[in-house]
């Protein structure tokens, strides 16, 4: 039996419908290319998920470098730290000029910071007056053996550095650094004492939530991600440093709002594991790289490899013939090594060049060792 008129579909309703169904899946094959393409792509529109996982603590978002190019022990050394004092996420340096303007510009921002118009990349940073000078008597000595620092009497007081137990630092570590940068951004720095890769200098990480602390690491040492190759087998000092104030912050009793904690105040160097710990400090005591690990760990350091550091300023005097001469000067705080650095000379045809400032290191001849 043949299908009456009825029941036949219309040629024209299902050309509709075709053309209605190509163009459908014009639209959605223009809307895959559209994503596919990179130009629809904008700097808000992706991220990167680079973080820390930390077994009881949960993950740290790395903002800024690639922590896996950190050797092994490095990496273990930045996650110790950050379970220890709870970041909200981890900035990696490299030491690079634009990662330093970035940190002016922040704490420019913040009000810590004001450029000098009259000089050229020129800043003054406005402390607070009671964390504007190192506090030296606070620093103290981790060595199992106290006869190692200190005599065996009780009642003796030392001039110059505490001894501390390894019991009592680590039971200090908990009270002090426990969530002492909560809320903030913990940047890893890594620098060297001496030219990168040589095998005179040190290299140290430094550890800290203080932007002013990684502005002035740069500054003060060789910073940048080449250091990390050169490290082999955890071979490196660490520096941590934190102003000891988690956020929120309350402002109520404070007179600036630059962050430090002065009732919290604490320097420790842990001379078998080779860190410094500094807490509670801002600004002098906060600068890890230059007394603290440029004399007195790298004292240490040299005590095994037969070399000194020394708290000595050198400088080059070229005599009118063009005849150099070197003239060292070794002394404590206050016996005018500074004042030697900056002379100027009075005689025609005199020059002096201040070659070291502040620490020396120098090698022990053999000869020494046999006399």
């Amino acid at each position: 039996m043949l299908p009456s008129a009825s029941t036949l579909p219309d040629t024209k309703d299902g050309l509709y419908v075709y053309r209605m169904a190509r163009k459908k899946i014009t639209k959605k094959r223009r809307i895959r290319r559209r994503n596919i393409s990179q130009r629809c792509l904008k700097a808000s529109d992706f991220r990167l998920v680079t973080e820390f996982y930390i077994n009881g603590y949960g993950a740290v978002p790395v903002i800024a470098g690639d922590p896996r190019i950190l050797p092994s022990e490095a990496q273990l050394f930045v996650a110790r730290k950050a379970k220890l004092m709870r970041p909200r996420a981890i900035c990696i340096c490299d030491g690079s000029q634009e990662e330093r303007t970035n940190f002016i510009e922040n704490m420019q921002r913040k009000g810590f910071m004001k450029q000098l118009e009259a000089l050229r990349e020129c800043y003054l940073v406005m402390t607070d007056p009671r964390d504007a000078i190192a506090q030296n008597y606070q620093q103290n000595i981790v060595t199992p053996k106290r006869e190692r620092l200190e005599t065996r009497t009780h009642d003796v007081i030392p001039r110059f550095a505490k001894w501390m137990s390894p019991v009592t630092f680590n039971l200090e570590l908990v009270d002090r650094f426990s969530a002492a940068m909560f809320g903030r951004v913990m940047y890893v720095i890594p620098f060297s004492l001496g030219p990168i890769g040589s095998k005179n200098s040190l290299n140290c990480i430094q550890i800290t939530d203080s932007e002013y602390v990684a502005i002035m690491t740069s500054i003060c040492a060789r910073v940048s991600s080449s250091v990390w190759d050169s490290m082999e087998n955890g071979n490196f000092i660490g520096c941590v440093h934190s102003v000891g104030v988690p956020r929120p912050v309350n402002l109520n009793n404070a007179t600036t709002n630059w962050p430090f904690a002065p009732y919290a105040k604490f320097m420790a160097l842990d001379v078998e594991k080779r860190v410094i710990w500094s807490v509670g400090c801002g600004c002098e005591d906060a600068i890890l790289c230059k007394t603290e690990a440029a004399l007195r760990m790298a004292s240490l350091v040299g005590k095994r490899e037969r070399w000194l550091a020394e708290r000595m300023t050198v400088i080059a005097i070229t005599a009118p013939d063009k005849s150099e001469h070197f003239i060292g000067l070794a002394g404590p705080d206050g016996s005018g090594k500074t004042t030697l650095a900056f002379m100027q000379p009075t005689l025609p045809g005199w020059q002096v060049l201040s070659l070291i400032i502040s620490d020396f290191w120098r090698t022990i001849p053999m000869s020494w060792y046999h006399s």
